[in-house]
């Protein structure tokens, strides 16, 4: 989809920060902490303070263009709201990478049956070692 329809559907203006981030978040492959977006060298020539970049993600994450995750580093991380997914991330080296996989309806209905939650949406993250930090 085409940044000015994301800003637009979105309802929220459209400005050149706004775009630099959003480009940023095109491109990369694994969701990206605050400081990652600050330190990109697409946002170089524009020189965003640092409030700036957290109310463009806090804008970006209530128009439902990015979602915040929490991968137990003491930080959030945000990619682009596309697909549900998961992740699994190396304890050693941080490598993320995305999962596909997911708990079926059955589990979902065993839960809420359990508990008495009504399910809004739930978030699974794995941690282990990756085969590169295993044979080295």
């Amino acid at each position: 989809m085409k940044q000015q329809n994301i800003f637009h559907d979105a309802g929220i203006r459209e400005t050149p920060i706004r775009k630099a981030i959003l480009s940023i978040f095109e491109t990369s492959k694994t969701p990206l902490s605050a400081q990652d977006i600050e330190s990109h060298t697409k946002l170089a020539t524009l020189h965003p303070d640092t409030v700036t970049i957290y109310r463009t993600l806090e804008t970006f994450c209530d128009a439902g263009i990015i979602r915040r995750i929490e991968l137990q580093e003491g930080k959030f991380r945000y990619e682009l709201e596309q697909e549900h997914h998961h992740h699994i991330v190396c304890l050693s080296c941080g490598k993320i990478q995305d999962i596909h996989d997911c708990i079926d309806e059955q589990t979902q209905r065993r839960i809420k049956k359990e508990t008495g939650f009504t399910i809004q949406r739930h978030s699974l993250e794995f941690f282990g070692i990756c085969a590169d930090c295993r044979t080295a």
